[in-house]
């Protein structure tokens, strides 16, 4: 096995914990040193002792000279030892907070950007939960406590040891003997078993997960039949193996105290015994400071080694968690950490040369700092706090106007073998200029949802060309793709907490006037201006989480977007009411007629424009103009998108008539291009798509 959780953890906590290691390395030598300077102090008042005994005269002078030089290096010592102490926990609780992340960016990064065909994980839902709920909680809280605490307990054991086998050589064979026991037959035994157990404890949750999965995912016949009686049994035994983990857990750690106290005990008892037959019946006679001396780093030795063997164990325990971090890791890949974003940062894409198209940095950065200051951060957000802006001009890489787009040959594949059997798209060619506004048809699985995919540059194992303006979409930067290629999706997202404003600019890039112009233009401003609440632009479209009492989302009234409402105290169970007062303002319908506002709003920017319809099995063909809200979206494509090319998946034959062309999707492939008038006659759009598959498809 070559994957080593220890490196990976310490490369993701960076230099920082190189540093802790310095500063704790020289705060443990210290603390050690400061036993030796006691015991010399020790000693020089024992001889001063003596000699006046013999009778010697003692200059006091010299003896008060002598302490008050030892307090002074002691303080000095003691000081460094504070200071050292300090920076050391600094420098190591910077080193995990950046693990954790780097790890925790790391996993969701994969199970986003990779395939379940990549990363075998994905095909099971319930071992991710598992991963995210428990482990990743191992690693932020458990992992980095058991590193700091291991390595101070080992340093602290070795020091013990060292000073000890030199202050007094007798100890030698007694200490060494018991460590060897203790560790060959104790602390290897009790790692093993932990670990087993953890792993045991892990899958017993990814099993709990499981059974929730069912029951989210579970189809409703199942609760039909009332059924949910089984998940319920399955829940209760699959908790109870849990159980049994921790308890196995706790009793091994109670077994290994007790045997722990036994072998040192005896240890102590025969090196005192040895130390006693030694002074007594031999000539060397041993100064009272280091027999105290090695009495006390004795018993620190068994005291600090009991401390690491368990403080290892745990570790140990805890690292199974990283060593499922593998699992994240695409195969035949090392896993390389990405730098830390600054979320101040970004991208700006300048669509043209124009005057009106450029950006003023100055008013935009004051404009940040003002969006800032109004989150009432704190201090160690305001010390992070750097904007940047990063500008990418389009003239970089397409030519100042749009002229149309090429599909060149194109092919896509279900994975990267690019097997005939594996197609999707097949061959298609076509050449849609500026101003086009290509109406897609085709029965479902006829490949008009990839083609999209395509033409939004997210789609792998593709081959041919898709050329934007002459250049290949592969050979632009995603960032700028993203701002001259508009799309409204079927299901628009919006974050928890976002207003109007956020969701028609999320860019924080116009003003108030712009944005009203935009809705003026698509006649949506009344309805804004109406929304309940009376806050306009302010209107919150999805509060945030339900105030609870004592849990997970817990926050204060004032937090609470249900100003107005006390905490739900944990006797009474929520009702259906009470999450439906903190459901969206807005239906997906109503979303998706905003959305056409942003790209409204946006439209300067925009080359090609992608309109994803509904499809008709959700709503009916007299019922798309009243979830429009009566806005003519598709005559306003006309109107304001002239300058791009634009598609749009026809689900109704209205849609259509607004089309200056109509592709015929059959089985991965472009059957047919057709004018408007050839459609037009019939008023089915199923009807329209059964009449040319059977005209063209063969």
């Amino acid at each position: 096995d070559k994957f080593n959780p220890y490196l990976l953890y310490f490369k993701a906590a960076g230099f920082a914990f190189v540093l802790f290691t310095i500063f704790s390395l020289a705060s443990s030598i210290m603390d050690n040193s400061k036993f030796v300077l006691a015991t010399n102090l020790t000693d020089y008042m024992f001889k001063k002792i003596g000699d006046y005994d013999d009778g010697v005269t003692v200059d006091m002078s010299d003896v008060v000279s002598h302490s008050d030089s030892a307090l002074n290096v002691m303080l000095i010592i003691v000081s460094v030892i504070m200071g050292c102490s300090l920076i050391s926990i600094l420098f190591f609780t910077v080193s995990t907070l950046m693990a954790s992340k780097r790890i925790h960016e790391y996993c969701l990064t994969s199970v986003f950007k990779n395939s379940s065909s990549v990363i075998k994980i994905k095909k099971q839902i319930n071992q991710i939960i598992t991963y995210f709920s428990s482990d990743m909680l191992f690693i932020d809280q458990y992992i980095g406590d058991m590193i700091f605490t291991t390595f101070l307990a080992f340093i602290q054991t070795a020091i013990s040891i060292g000073t000890l086998f030199y202050t007094i050589p007798l100890s030698v064979p007694f200490i060494a003997v018991s460590l060897v026991i203790a560790f060959e037959f104790v602390v290897l035994k009790i790692v093993k078993s932990f670990k087993t157990i953890q792993l045991g404890s892990l899958e017993t949750m990814s099993h709990v997960n499981k059974t929730c999965e069912d029951a989210i995912l579970g189809a409703a016949i199942h609760r039909s039949f009332k059924k949910e009686w089984e998940l319920v049994n399955d829940l209760i035994e699959r908790t109870d193996y849990k159980m049994r983990c921790w308890f196995l857990a706790t009793s091994l750690g109670s077994w290994t105290s007790v045997l722990f106290n036994w072998l040192f005990s005896l240890t102590t008892a025969l090196f005192l015994t040895g130390l006693i037959i030694f002074d007594k019946f031999t000539d060397f006679k041993m100064n009272v400071g280091y027999f105290g001396l090695g009495l006390s780093l004795g018993s620190s030795v068994i005291k600090s080694f009991n401390n690491c063997s368990f403080c290892f164990a745990r570790l140990q325990v805890f690292i199974c968690s990283l060593r499922r971090f593998q699992c994240f890791i695409p195969p035949g890949t090392k896993c390389v950490f990405d730098k830390f974003r600054n979320v101040h940062e970004e991208d700006l894409v300048i669509s043209s040369s124009k005057p009106e198209d450029q950006v003023n940095t100055a008013n935009l950065l004051r404009r940040r700092a003002i969006e800032f200051k109004d989150t009432n951060p704190n201090f160690l957000k305001r010390m992070a706090y750097k904007p940047k802006f990063n500008f990418m001009y389009v003239s970089k890489y397409l030519p100042s106007e749009h002229t149309g787009l090429v599909l060149k040959d194109l092919c896509v594949y279900t994975n990267s073998l690019m097997n005939k059997e594996g197609l999707i798209l097949n061959n298609i060619n076509a050449t849609p200029g500026k101003s086009d506004i290509i109406g897609i048809i085709g029965r479902t699985g006829a490949g008009k949802t990839t083609l999209l995919s395509v033409l939004e540059n997210n789609v792998r194992n593709r081959t041919g060309q898709v050329l934007l303006d002459g250049r290949d979409l592969q050979e632009i930067p995603k960032s700028v793709v993203r701002h001259i290629v508009g799309v409204l999706p079927q299901l628009p997202f919006v974050f928890k907490g976002w207003t109007v404003r956020r969701f028609l600019d999320p860019r924080r890039l116009f003003t108030d006037e712009k944005i009203n112009e935009a809705l003026e233009n698509c006649g949506l401003l009344d309805f804004v201006n109406s929304l309940p609440g009376g806050r306009r632009l302010d209107t919150v479209i999805v509060p945030k989480p339900l105030n609870m009492a004592k849990n997970f989302f817990e926050q204060s009234p004032k937090e609470s977007f249900n100003k107005g409402k006390e905490p739900y105290p944990e006797e009474r169970a929520m009702t259906m009411d009470d999450l439906r007062s903190a459901g969206t303002m807005l239906s997906v319908s109503q979303l998706r007629t905003l959305w056409f506002g942003k790209l409204v709003l946006c439209r300067h920017q925009y080359r090609m424009l992608i309109i994803d319809e509904p499809p008709s099995d959700n709503i009916s063909e007299d019922e798309l103009e009243a979830q429009d809200m009566g806005v003519p979206i598709y005559e306003l494509l006309d109107k304001y998108f002239k300058h791009c090319t634009c598609f749009v998946t026809a689900h109704f034959s209205k849609v259509l008539k607004s089309c200056t062309s109509v592709w015929v999707m059959h089985q991965g492939r472009l059957i047919r291009t057709c004018s408007v008038s050839d459609v037009s006659k019939n008023d089915s759009i199923s009807n329209i798509i059964e009449e040319m598959v059977t005209k063209y498809s063969n």
